[in-house]
């Protein structure tokens, strides 16, 4: 079966990728409650998805082209929450140059998630509107961490939430040329 370029999707990239978001989270010393919710989530989209490597039917049906576009659009979301949830719980345990670095390079890396997301978002009216609401879920993320004495973690949050917002809103068209995920 042939996907276009829009509907790759690579189980062992992203097995491995949701369990390295486990292992992350798991690395926290006291994680919150969504925190343990999604890091179970993660461990089990990566059995999932190691399991659809070798079970043909499984693959068969990650194969479909609806169920790509699904499942990508899961993947797409997740990890990047995954992702930002490691990025501001490991900031706290690091010190001086490497926090600085890791903050940085963090940030840009969900930047280019962002632009992906605006990039599909012509596309699939769907995504937009879920490109919203997790600009919104961002906001409210930062404003719960700046509410929690996290003042730096909410307010780059809250920041990155409302850039978000207004590119995924706006819809930029220079942004386009981005390749999809």
């Amino acid at each position: 079966m042939k996907n276009d370029d829009n509907t790759k999707f690579n189980p062992l990239v992203w097995g491995i990728l949701f369990f390295t978001f486990w292992l992350s989270l798991r690395t926290i010393g006291q994680l919150q409650t969504l925190q343990e919710v999604l890091s179970w989530f993660f461990l089990g989209l990566s059995v999932v998805l190691w399991l659809s490597i070798f079970i043909q039917p499984l693959r068969t049906v990650f194969g479909k082209p609806k169920v790509v576009k699904v499942v990508l659009l899961l993947v797409f979301f997740a990890s990047i929450i995954g992702f930002a949830f490691s990025l501001v719980g490991s900031l706290f345990y690091m010190k001086g140059f490497t926090q600085e670095l890791s903050l940085v390079l963090g940030l840009l890396w969900i930047v280019a998630y962002f632009l992906v997301i605006v990039r599909s978002a012509t596309t699939i009216r769907i995504t937009r509107i879920a490109s919203i609401l997790a600009s919104l879920t961002f906001v409210g993320f930062g404003i719960y961490r700046f509410i929690n004495s996290q003042i730096l973690a909410g307010a780059l949050l809250v920041a990155l939430g409302i850039a978000a917002l207004v590119i995924a809103a706006k819809k930029p068209g220079m942004w386009h040329q981005f390749p999809p995920v």
